[in-house]
């Protein structure tokens, strides 16, 4: 049960709210928020799945960023403005901005040590360690529809360019998953990788990539993505999580 907040941060593509055992991002719909968060809108991350608080208080676009609880070494976090766990700030409320920031790291200390199962399913960020919840995605994409259960990853593809149109990958086969945000006018990708696989430049013809529209659609392959390469086995290399 969610209690009632505890202090309420108005940022420039969202607000954060400090609930007394949670932390939610609220990401409207309007011009200066991203598809990509409005899509995944509101956001809850227990206090006990973060471990700090990145705070970039200077510069045009200052931001605040949770860092969660288990990611994997090396994790690089998408830009703050296509980050569902970072909220772009407003630069003329610093007095309003810090205070937030040390209300939320004053509450942060004095939480047990986090743990990553606490965080929900749909809660988890690219980086994190593995987990063993029950899953089960599906999302449907400009290529197809991509299932992802505790065993395997299901893509069906709607087009005859790719062979096999229904193409079913085993979770502990795969090395990593590479996942290309979408631009202006032109969709993103989600790039499943397996040892000894050949990369085709064509993404319309690869067997192992699929394809995204901005907004919705990039949101949720995100969730996916995230979720697949939190359960990827440590025997793998490293999961990829390319946001450039």
């Amino acid at each position: 049960m969610i209690s009632g907040p505890v202090s309420t941060l108005q940022g420039h593509d969202g607000d954060a709210v400090l609930h007394q055992d949670a932390v939610e991002l609220r990401f409207p719909s309007r011009l200066s928020t991203r598809a990509v968060k409005s899509a995944r809108s509101p956001r809850r991350v227990p206090l006990s799945a973060i471990i700090d608080v990145e705070y970039e208080a200077g510069g045009r676009r200052p931001y605040l960023r949770l860092r969660l609880a288990g990611e994997l070494p090396g994790h690089e976090p998408r830009r703050p403005e296509l980050d569902v766990d970072a909220l772009v700030l407003h630069s003329n409320r610093r007095a309003d901005n810090g205070a937030f920031v040390a209300e939320l790291r004053s509450r942060l200390s004095a939480d047990p040590v986090p743990d990553p199962r606490l965080l929900a399913p749909d809660a988890h960020a690219p980086g994190l360690a593995p987990v063993t919840d029950p899953v089960r995605l599906r999302v449907s994409t400009l290529d197809g529809v991509v299932t992802l259960d505790e065993q395997r990853l299901l893509i069906e593809f709607n087009s005859g360019m790719r062979k096999p149109r229904r193409h079913e990958l085993a979770i502990a086969e795969l090395q990593g998953v590479e996942f290309i945000p979408a631009k202006p006018h032109r969709s993103g990708l989600v790039r499943f990788l397996l040892p000894g696989a050949e990369l085709r430049p064509d993404p319309r013809r690869d067997p192992h990539t699929v394809r995204f529209m901005a907004g919705t659609e990039e949101g949720r392959m995100a969730d996916l993505a995230a979720e697949l390469a939190a359960r990827l086995t440590p025997a793998t290399e490293p999961a990829l999580v390319s946001q450039t």
